[in-house]
């Protein structure tokens, strides 16, 4: 779980710069979409990967 963590946290870190569109895109965002909305949509991705089953 600790590599799922780290590989969350640098999806945000590289998010959240305009030059990472196909990230953006790989988590199912548009280029376009504000940073705000990134970070939301990443830390509601996040929750559902480690809510207990």
């Amino acid at each position: 779980m600790c590599a799922k963590v780290i590989a969350f946290l640098i999806a945000i870190s590289v998010a959240c710069h305009a030059s990472a569109a196909r990230i953006v895109a790989a988590y199912g965002l548009k280029p376009d979409t504000p940073e705000p909305e990134i970070v939301a949509h990443l830390f509601k991705l996040y929750a559902e990967m480690t809510k207990e089953v």
